[in-house]
């Protein structure tokens, strides 16, 4: 009997759809393991250097993704679902238009460095809604990240949106359901 191969999920939406409380929340729906990974552009918990040089931040950013995702491999080896909270995909949303043409390279290295997950989830919700949960931005800049969002949506074709006005149990039954359709379906 062959053992079937995990699945790998990148959990994606503006600040305050839910990632992380929707990411808590699948640990223990399934019947096989799950693994959470912080897969963001921006890791959580490091300081930057007091010394910079030039390209050594996407250095170390490219080191760490693999570094996760040689860890995630083998979690899904044996079967069992990988959730990202938050992913590289990030580096897909647009820049303002006045951005270096060095951080547009950079991002798009980083896109193509990327190992592609199996699915993607991205949630929504109004921006007033966003707001609510987290009033770090102003409102209009939540709502660009919105649409920025519904668009990348758009244009990942193994991504699913899911509308994250449900409240937290809902949404995590319903991104359950499309996770374990997946799995079972590999």
């Amino acid at each position: 009997m062959t053992q079937r191969r995990g699945i790998a999920v990148a959990i994606l939406g503006p600040d305050g759809a839910g990632k992380s409380t929707l990411v808590a929340s699948l640990v223990g729906a399934f019947p096989v393991e799950v693994r959470t990974f912080y897969a963001g552009l921006y890791p959580q918990g490091r300081t930057r250097p007091r010394w910079r040089l030039p390209g050594l931040g996407t250095v170390a950013l490219l080191f760490g993704m693999w570094r996760t995702e040689f860890r995630a491999r083998r979690h899904r080896a044996r079967g069992g679902i990988v959730l990202y909270d938050r992913y590289a995909y990030d580096a897909l949303l647009p820049l303002s238009t006045s951005s270096r043409r060095v951080a547009r390279w950079r991002r798009a290295l980083i896109v193509r460095a990327a190992p592609r997950p199996d699915m993607v989830v991205v949630l929504d919700a109004p921006a007033t809604v966003l707001r609510a949960r987290r009033q770090e931005q102003p409102l209009e800049i939540i709502e660009a990240q919105r649409v920025r969002y519904a668009e990348l949506a758009v244009n990942l074709r193994q991504a699913q949106t899911v509308d994250a006005t449900m409240g937290a149990d809902a949404v995590s039954r319903r991104v359950t359901d499309l996770i374990w359709r997946r799995y079972v379906a590999r």
